[in-house]
């Protein structure tokens, strides 16, 4: 990317010195403010109201390590090379937070830059690149406050700086709303599902309903870019809860079997936890509807195949993200560092038969899945206009002096 704007040093668009953050123990943690650390960082790029850890503090503390609107916070290390230097923004915030010692904190001066548009600087392929210029790798990857502020950035005047941020921002606003009303969706399927179990009068295993269908075990092949469109589905691509997340998608490119194609709507169940909690473990999701990807599926993810039309898919869908299913399989997994479940442990847990009376109860399921897997597919292509604006706006190769 040739940017034909002039670069400054970072260190020139400070509203105040850099920081790093505070050091809490576990054992004291609990009770006080909220405080932003490392799982937030790696979590979110955009960081609102959210929940997280709290922590005490004094009056001095919070003065020197508040977080404010604005607010950049850097990942100092990482066990990756990729994850060192992680940039993220704070967007909205209305609880006293601090900040963990493993991040640096950069406040930006509002008259010399926008803080969005350095928060989009460093998210692009560009900013990426030259943050890992800065990163030393021991241990664990990691960058120095010292090193980061003298690194240069683009700097077109505040108002074009203005404009590249407004429309971005309008992108990621998107995204973010149709995140939220997803879990809004969520929380309604999921109370429908509370109440059809509720009137239920019998159980039966679930081997009498469905098969499950393991992966395959692909080897390398994998890519950073999207253009082939090739998704090998993982168990990072199951949400805590259950529900499939795009966010976290591993890109192939390679010779596959069409006998581990996924089709639009397909029912999965991950049957590993990256996780030493079981987290994901045995939940269900959904592979998107009308999406233009193709899908594959390893070894660690099952395909659920429906073979007693009693129950019908979306009913299943959710059992698999109840609470009490849920528990059942991590009390039954194996595994220490990673938790295992296989197929027969989830074929013999019981599922609540639903009465006949419950047919329109099911059918809103299904409306509801369909509404979500629709955002969810709006978000896909958002991301995908946004990535490929970024590195065309901090360019100036878009020219947005008279957008409006």
């Amino acid at each position: 990317m040739n940017s034909k704007w002039q670069k400054v040093q970072f260190k020139d668009l400070l509203a105040e010195n850099t920081r790093n953050g505070l050091t809490k123990p576990k054992k004291i943690r609990g009770q006080g403010v909220n405080m932003i650390s490392m799982k937030e960082i790696f979590a979110n790029n955009r960081i609102n109201d959210i929940d997280m850890e709290k922590v005490p503090v004094t009056n001095e503390e919070m003065r020197k390590f508040d977080i404010r609107k604005n607010d950049l916070l850097f990942a100092r290390q990482s066990l990756v090379l990729e994850g060192a230097g992680k940039c993220c923004i704070i967007n909205e915030i209305t609880e006293p937070t601090v900040f963990e010692s493993h991040l640096i904190r950069v406040r930006i001066d509002i008259q010399k830059a926008n803080p969005h548009f350095i928060y989009y600087y460093f998210n692009s392929k560009i900013g990426k690149l030259h943050m890992q210029s800065i990163v030393e790798q021991v241990a664990a990857a990691g960058i120095r406050a010292s090193d980061l502020i003298n690194l240069y950035v683009p700097y077109p005047n505040v108002e074009i700086q203005n404009k590249i941020s407004y429309i971005l921002k309008s992108i990621d606003d998107k995204i973010e709303l149709n995140n939220q009303i997803n879990k809004n969706l969520e929380q309604q399927a999921q109370a429908i599902f509370k109440n059809i179990t509720d009137s239920n009068i019998a159980e039966e295993p679930l081997y009498k309903f469905i098969k499950i269908k393991h992966g395959y075990a692909f080897k390398g092949n994998f890519i950073q870019t999207i253009d082939n469109g090739v998704v090998l589905v993982t168990p990072g691509n199951f949400k805590l809860g259950g529900g499939f997340q795009e966010n976290k998608c591993k890109f192939f490119n390679g010779e596959y079997p069409n006998d581990y194609i996924l089709n639009s709507g397909d029912l999965i169940v991950t049957m590993t936890d990256l996780s030493k909690d079981g987290d994901t473990l045995g939940y269900g999701a959904l592979i998107p509807y009308d999406s233009q990807r193709i899908y594959l599926h390893n070894q660690r993810i099952g395909l659920v195949k429906i073979y007693d039309n009693r129950l019908s898919k979306d009913y299943i869908y959710w059992y698999l993200r109840s609470y009490d299913y849920h528990n059942k399989i991590v009390g039954s997994a194996s595994g220490t560092t990673v938790k295992h479940t296989s197929p027969t442990r989830i074929l013999e847990q019981n599922i609540p038969i639903p009465n006949k009376n419950c047919e329109y109860k099911i059918k809103s399921l299904s409306n509801i899945d369909f509404m979500i897997s629709r955002n969810d597919v709006e978000n896909i292509y958002l991301k995908q206009i946004r990535d490929l604006l970024i590195p065309k706006l901090m360019s100036g190769e878009i020219d947005v002096y008279n957008f409006t």
